[in-house]
């Protein structure tokens, strides 16, 4: 049967890209509708978040503000390639992320600095403590004080300008990004296979105990954003931006330049892995815990797709693959 679903998604796919872009258009047409929109959409939501954290500590109106953060740089992050055209951008999304990172328990050096009476800004000297995770650390927890608020206030303005730098780093990278299409290509691809990857291992799999890590041991504390519960808002945000760039209506995209170049089994395998996958995170519901029974259908959606990417559409567009981890996944 899946043969058959296959080979009418091919002849329906050759319909529809009848009308043809060039690798070219693609490419800017992922510039400029997906990079820098994302980019700018997660400077418009840390603004927010800095809204409603300038309204005080009563009824702070944060909780929208901080899980439109979380979705806005999930789909920066997800597509993440600048440090590969300028070298000056290859640390930016460490000061701002540091999940996975490092073996310091950032929560309990933060509670170690609540306690103290250092300035705020004096107190966040590190930059781990002033990222993403760290600021859900501040704002989740039962009792918020006004030194919790500054400490928030620090952590999002130094967010924002680090949003602020990637929009600046996309502007002045379209040059070189549009005049080397084979390498521009291979960024792109290799930045969802990354994103597939961690996002399969340590967001899905790590906390459901579907991971080659913890196998069978599942754990919810694992989760990237468990004190907010946007661990699946986060995941869906990544899937949605995989979709932009190879979804068959959001082109022109990968999926385009994948027509160009004779790839059309390998793209219709990988938006068609992308959709089941997609169709999993939406069953699931915000704030439940991953678990093996709940995840497993995402975990192995996105298993297959990893698999579309590396072994299928990057042979068929004879682009550089990079290897992942130690373990050469």
């Amino acid at each position: 049967m899946k043969p058959i679903l296959l080979a009418l998604t091919l002849v329906c796919s050759s319909l529809i890209h009848a009308e043809s872009y060039s690798d070219d258009e693609a490419l800017a047409g992922i510039y400029d509708q997906v990079l820098k929109t994302n980019a700018a959409q997660a400077i418009g939501a840390c603004s927010s978040l800095q809204e409603a954290l300038g309204g005080g500590i009563e009824g702070l109106p944060y909780e929208t503000a901080f899980s439109e953060l979380v979705v806005a740089w999930k789909q920066v992050e997800a597509t993440y390639m600048l440090g590969s055209i300028d070298v000056a951008a290859i640390d930016f999304p460490t000061y701002i992320d540091m999940f996975h990172m490092g073996n310091e328990d950032i929560n309990q050096s933060l509670a170690r600095a609540l306690d103290g009476d250092s300035e705020p800004k004096t107190a966040l000297f590190k930059n781990a403590y002033k990222t993403i995770g760290a600021l859900e650390y501040l704002l989740y927890q039962e009792a918020k004080s006004p030194r919790q608020l500054a400490f928030a206030q620090v952590a999002t303005d130094n967010l924002c300008r680090r949003f602020g730098d990637i929009a600046q780093v996309l502007d002045d990278a379209q040059g070189d990004y549009m005049n080397n299409p084979d390498k521009s290509t291979a960024l792109l691809l290799n930045a969802l296979v990354e994103s597939v990857y961690k996002t399969r291992e340590w967001r899905v799999g790590d906390p459901a105990g579907l991971s080659r890590k913890y196998g069978g041991s599942p754990d919810p504390a694992r989760a990237e954003y468990r004190l907010s519960g946007q661990s699946l808002p986060a995941i869906r945000a990544i899937l949605a931006t995989h979709q932009q760039m190879i979804g068959e209506d959001a082109q022109p995209n990968l999926a385009t330049i994948a027509y160009n170049h004779g790839a059309d089994e390998a793209i219709a395998l990988a938006q068609g892995d992308l959709l089941t996958a997609i169709a999993a995170a939406e069953v699931m519901e915000v704030g439940e815990d991953l678990t093996p029974e709940n995840a497993q259908a995402l975990f192995d959606a996105m298993s297959a797709l990893q698999t579309d990417y590396y072994q299928h559409l990057v042979k068929s567009l004879d682009v550089v693959a990079k290897i992942l981890d130690a373990d050469g996944d």
